[in-house]
Formats: structure tokens, sequence, C-alpha cells
């Protein structure tokens, strides 16, 4: 595995992290009932009521009745499917979700209207294969997904919606003979329609994921698992990228309560792909979410929106990638709008940014492998997007030297056809002090 050293420059060890893929691109909101008082007049009629709940109260039971019933509706029948399907001596379930997370590209929208992690026990042999031959113990994820087309025209979907987790050694698909009625598997419902979802239709169904017994107790211990959300494509039978209806996305779904605070506290966070694919723990230190600077490269507009300095705890996977950072790691995650006016088109890959620290002394060079960038790879002419940049920084000399003095942040854009820098080299630089 590629990892993340330091070396000498201008009197800093400069990050040098060797890509090994170009990788692969949900918030978790938190609902907070109210609780209303109700009107008195006197402080008598204050005591008498009380022991009354008021209308608050009363609609905030009712909603948690409702989300339970609904939970109770979603995976009931469905857990006791798995349960006869497998000859299972008991389905236990670790944690359930009904609180839909929708995907909109375009008119096409994915929603995970909800899922479940069930644990089951002592089972058929019949299921050695999907369990790597242990039939004492293993995992279920349940969930039932919708495709919606909200456009005028037919789109067609590939419904491979697979997860994966710290510590997985694969991706999970579906195991369509966990349940035992096909006709409502989300899988075969769109593959027997030939991925063909029409103006105005919605296509839902369920799905039940296999997880062995080793990720099972991975997603445990982690709390969360990561679906892979495939892109909707305009033509029949292409994978063209020019056909393509946005971007693939990948969902962090909480799996119990330690990855439910983790969603919670990362919603606000940059998206890069620490923290979409992830890779630890981030903890805010400081930001800057509505800098909005501005700068001109040529005919294209650089808007620097904003910055995040987080402190990072790698998890096993990945902590050999930053093993060179003995005094621990801050990541700035930089948040770019680019407004592409000119007449080449700009590639997100390849351009780049320069930080400089300890008042221009020292510098270290953007990390284009902590960037989840675009599948085209390209900003086109005309257009405006966003635009990650990640800088790895050691923790000691952030916190003596760095954090409280300016930062400078050079960006080059390069042409996406010829490599090229655009405007003959020419850079948009920003300047700012906590």
């Amino acid at each position: 595995m590629k990892k993340i050293g330091m070396g000498l420059l201008l009197l800093m060890a400069v990050v040098g992290l060797a890509a090994c893929n170009n990788d692969d691109n949900k918030k978790e909101t938190v609902e907070k009932e109210k609780v209303g008082q109700s009107d008195s007049k006197k402080e008598t009629e204050k005591t008498d009521d009380a022991s009354q709940p008021s209308t608050d109260e009363k609609k905030a039971t009712e909603n948690k009745n409702t989300k339970e019933e609904k939970t109770e509706d979603m995976f009931n029948s469905l857990r006791s499917e798995v349960k006869d399907t497998m000859s299972a001596e008991k389905v236990k379930t670790i944690f359930t979700d009904t609180e839909a997370k929708a995907i909109k590209r375009e008119d096409t929208i994915v929603s995970i209207n909800g899922f479940e992690l069930d644990e089951v026990t002592d089972f058929h042999s019949d299921f050695e294969i999907p369990f790597k031959g242990n039939t004492d113990k293993g995992g279920v994820v349940l969930a039932e997904f919708t495709v919606e087309n909200k456009g005028k025209e037919p789109v067609y979907f590939t419904p491979s919606i697979n997860l994966t987790f710290t510590g997985a050694t694969n991706s999970y698909s579906s195991t369509k003979s966990l349940l035992s009625d096909e006709s409502k598997d989300f899988s075969s419902m769109v593959t027997s329609k030939k991925f063909k979802i029409n103006a105005g239709e919605k296509v839902t169904g369920n799905a039940a994921y296999a997880i062995d017994l080793a990720g099972l107790e991975k997603i445990e211990k982690e709390g969360l698992i990561t679906a892979e959300v495939p892109a909707a494509f305009s033509k029949e039978d292409s994978f063209k990228r020019e056909d393509m209806i946005g971007e693939d996305e990948l969902v962090n779904l909480a799996m119990n309560e330690k990855g439910s605070d983790k969603n919670t506290s990362e919603a606000k966070l940059y998206k890069d792909k620490v923290t979409l694919e992830n890779w630890g723990e981030k903890t805010l230190l400081q930001e800057n979410t509505a800098l909005n600077k501005k700068e001109k490269i040529g005919k294209t507009e650089v808007t620097l929106e904003g910055y995040q300095f987080t402190e990072f705890k790698p998890n096993e996977d990945k902590a050999s990638r930053f093993s060179s950072f003995e005094n621990g790691v801050v990541l700035l995650t930089a948040k770019f709008k680019l407004d592409n006016q000119g007449d080449y088109d700009i590639s997100l890959t390849s351009s780049s940014s320069t930080l400089l620290v300890n008042n221009g002394s020292q510098k270290t060079l953007s990390e284009g492998m902590l960037v989840k960038s675009p599948a085209s790879g390209k900003l086109e002419h005309g257009k405006s997007g966003d635009w990650i940049q990640v800088f790895v920084l050691d923790k000691e000399q952030y916190d003596k030297i760095w954090k409280d003095k300016s930062f400078v942040l050079e960006t080059r854009l390069l042409d996406y056809d010829t490599s090229a820098s655009i405007e003959k080299g020419n850079t948009a630089t920003f300047e700012w002090k906590k």
C-alpha cells in the first residue's frame, strides 16, 4: 500500500502521497422534537395543567408512534422471510433506520427508504458460501430502495447498489437467495424492465445482503456501512460518461449509535474522500465556510468559499498511509467554486494548489488522492462547479507554529486536453489569518 511520506522542501516536510487509484463521489439530519408550553394565565392554571400533555407533546408522541409503526411495517415481514428462508434459529435486530435518504441527480432520484442490520444464528448449510463457510453466526442487512424518474424522457438504471465498510476486502452485493419472493427484489424488478425507468415512473423494492461474521464484527466496531449508489444513463445500453446522469454517489449509513453520532458530527464537513469513504475520525479545529474570496485566472473566476482544519485519526485500514506523521495529522480541506468562461476545459484531477505556511517560509502541496473527483475529471467551458483541495499537515507544527499565523493558498489550473497551465501559468492567490 502506498503511504503519505515526508521530505524536506523550503524547511518543511512536504507531503508526497502516491495515488493508488483514481477512484471512485448525505447528509444526515437530526430532527429535534419541540415540546411546547401551553399558555397559562395564572400560576394555579399552570399547576393544574402540568400533568396534561401539550399539543406539541401529543404530536411528538404521535410522530414517534408513527415512526415505530413504519419500522414495524417495513422490515417485520422481511425479517420473518429471512428467518424462514435460512431456517435460522434466531434473527436479532441490531439497528434500524427508516428515515429516507434521497440521492437526486437531475430528474432521477434514488432513495434509500430504510435499512436494518440483523444478526442471524444457526442457519442452513445452503448458505455457507455467502457467509464464507460459517453457518453459526452472521449478519444480514435489509434495505428498501426506490428509483424514480421525474423527467420527460426514459432513463436507464443498473440496480447494483453495493455495500462496503472499513476493513472489507470486497464490496457486498445483494443476496437474492435470502428472500423467497423475488418479485419484490429491487434488483430483479429493475432488471425485468431491461433497466428502463419511464418518464414519471417509480420502482420500489427490497434487498438483502449477506454479511459474514468477520464483516459483521467490523461493522459493529466502526458503526458505518457505505452504500455505493450508481448513476443512471440517458441512453439504453450506454455506459459512456457523456450519457451519465450525475455521478456515482457514496452514502454512509449508520449501523449503530456510534455510527449515527459520527454521521451527525461530520454532516457539516466538506466532502473530501476521507469523509466520503470513512477513512477515520475527523475533529473540527477551526473553519470559515463563508470566506467567499474571489480571484480571476483569465476568464475563469475562482472563488475560495471556505476552509476547514480538522484533526484526523486514520482507522486501521488507512493508518499505514499516514505512518510518517508520528506527531499526528491535521487536514486542511478548502472548497472552491470554479466558473469556467474560458475556451478550454479545466482538468479537475491534474489542477493543484500550494499552501504556504509560517509566513511563507514553508509550503506543502495539495493531495489529489484525498479528493473524489467527478467521473469526467473535467469542468467544461461555460460551466461552473465545486472543487475540493486537501492538504496534510503535521499536527505538532500546526499547533505550535502555524495555526496563529497567516495561510496563503496558490491555485494553478490546467487545460484538460493539453495538460498545460491555463493563462500562461497564472495563479489565483488567497490569504487568510485565524
